[in-house]
């Protein structure tokens, strides 16, 4: 969680998981399979949520771009 969050400081919603494995390599000096085994673990734990192919947001920022899609969804069509 805690590059998830440099990533946000970054700018970043996401990270996908090669990058947090890289990153968590980097920045925490830990073994990709280590971050591997406990990637997963915090997704079975939801405490970080996957979406689609890669990506993996921290809960608030995965809300957050659920909320935004749903109300661009209820947009008519003829305002876009």
């Amino acid at each position: 969680m805690y590059v998830l969050n440099e990533l946000s400081n970054d700018g970043h919603c996401y990270g996908t998981r090669e990058q947090l494995l890289e990153e968590s390599e980097k920045i925490l000096e830990i073994e990709k399979s280590r971050v591997d085994s406990m990637l997963d673990r915090m997704i079975e734990e939801k405490a970080v949520m996957p979406d689609g192919e890669d990506a993996i947001f921290l809960l608030p920022f995965y809300h957050s771009e659920l909320g935004i899609a749903n109300r661009m969804k209820a947009i008519p069509k003829k305002y876009y």
